[in-house]
């Protein structure tokens, strides 16, 4: 059998870092809509469809206020056709279910919700096992959404073809 000898030219160092930034987006893409769905399946199984406006699952009220205030703002700026189709349909005064508002927020408003609501909470770590950790180490998995958060916003806002110069210009910031 003969190997087939392609005659192209090596990636330069560029191409290399771009092809490595649409593969970290891609798989973070896949974590994201994963930790989204599970967040809002586990928790509205448990506390219903309207339990991110609990502030007694949370730690802080301080940051239940703040996350609370952030996911409204993206529900309110989403043009989502199904966003649309709820105002339209069903009665605004009431908040839309968890499936629905997190599809229009941001990984970090998911990442921080997920971070100050109770340990205690079995939904919780229903949510850790799901993505192999369990209840001792759900502080662990807090901290690799946080940091898997941090990653996706370096790739989506200093992707430029220099990434030697944006992750210098990322760390004096």
């Amino acid at each position: 059998m003969t190997s087939k000898i392609y005659n192209k030219p090596p990636l330069t160092l560029e191409q290399q870092a771009e092809l490595l930034l649409n593969l970290v987006v891609d798989a973070l893409g896949h974590i994201e809509i994963a930790v989204r769905s599970q967040l809002a399946y586990q928790m509205a199984i448990t506390y219903g469809s309207r339990w991110y406006e609990d502030p007694t699952l949370c730690h802080s009220e301080r940051l239940f206020s703040e996350n609370l205030t952030e996911l409204k703002k993206h529900w309110q700026r989403s043009r989502e056709v199904f966003k649309q189709h709820y105002e339209s349909e069903y009665d605004t005064a009431v908040s839309p279910p968890a499936w629905m508002i997190f599809e229009t927020t941001t990984f970090g408003t998911v990442s921080k919700i997920f971070s100050n609501l109770n340990n205690n909470i079995a939904a919780k770590t229903k949510i850790a096992t799901y993505f192999g950790f369990n209840k001792s180490s759900i502080k662990v998995l807090t901290s690799w959404f946080q940091h898997l958060n941090l990653v996706r916003n370096i790739c989506a806002h200093y992707s430029r073809p220099n990434l030697s110069i944006n992750m210098h210009h990322y760390n004096s910031t």
